[in-house]
């Protein structure tokens, strides 16, 4: 039963597999059809019986069965089934991200990564930050992010005294402890744990920076950085509160947006 559906699956969109009732074909129409699709997908998995038009596709279908990962990082040694799944993957080394949202220009290094993005722009966002206004599709981010206002970190690494708002925050940290350094700067060989930290460290290679102050002129090229000089913009007294003057809400939450892209 399972072999039968992947079978009829595998048929090519759009053509059509049963006689048109209005124009049936003749004989030999049919006979050309049939040898042409055959020549077509002629490759079988002998497995579940699904045919591919190129040895390579079956062989990466039939590595699906075997669990057989032949293709490898040739920077961390990380293996998959498939090559363009290699290809994809080693964008997390090279920070490379040729999809980008016609919105808000956030790129991605996944098409399926940037759809998923497409979909918070449609959907709506029920929890809001009280804050700086902020809307999130669950309730959960929005916990997480409320604690980025009130400094809250309630995951604590075992190891040190580090403490993060998290839980991902502490898993990237502890791969610290670990020392895995997946992630290798092409340009100066410098291997970090986490991706972010990784792209963070290629933008002083290249120059950019993509956290300007909502404040003043300035730009940054780690989010960290800009959070240290807007506190110095609040010191100062040049930094609006939600209760202060008029117009302080919306400064608060175009500040916000520059703190916590949305991604």
């Amino acid at each position: 039963m399972v072999s039968s559906i992947l079978m009829w699956a595998s048929f090519p969109a759009g053509e059509n597999t049963t006689p048109d009732a209005k124009s049936p074909a003749s004989p030999q129409e049919s006979a050309s059809k049939q040898s042409s699709h055959q020549s077509k997908r002629c490759h079988r998995c002998s497995v579940c019986g699904r045919e591919f038009a190129r040895p390579s596709r079956l062989a990466d279908h039939v590595a699906t069965h075997t669990g057989d990962k032949p293709h490898s990082c040739s920077v961390c040694g990380k293996r998959f089934t498939k090559k363009i799944n290699v290809v994809v993957h080693q964008r997390v080394h090279t920070g490379e991200k040729p999809y980008s949202c016609a919105d808000c220009g956030v790129s991605y290094a996944q098409l399926g990564c940037l759809r998923r993005h497409r979909l918070r722009h449609a959907l709506q966002k029920p929890h809001q930050c009280s804050v700086c206004g902020r809307g999130f599709i669950q309730r959960r981010h929005l916990v997480q992010h409320e604690r980025m206002h009130t400094g809250e970190r309630p995951f604590s690494c075992l190891l040190c005294p580090k403490r993060f708002a998290s839980r991902s925050g502490l898993n990237d940290h502890q791969k610290t402890h670990r020392q895995e350094s997946p992630h290798s700067c092409s340009i100066c060989q410098k291997a970090f744990s986490t991706p972010s930290s990784f792209r963070d460290h290629v933008r002083l290679h290249t120059g950019q920076k993509l956290h300007p102050c909502s404040l003043c002129s300035k730009s940054f090229n780690r989010p960290g950085l800009l959070r240290k000089h807007l506190q110095k913009h609040s010191e100062e007294g040049n930094m609006l509160t939600a209760e202060g003057a008029e117009g302080g809400v919306s400064d608060v939450r175009t500040s916000c947006v520059y703190l916590f892209p949305l991604s």
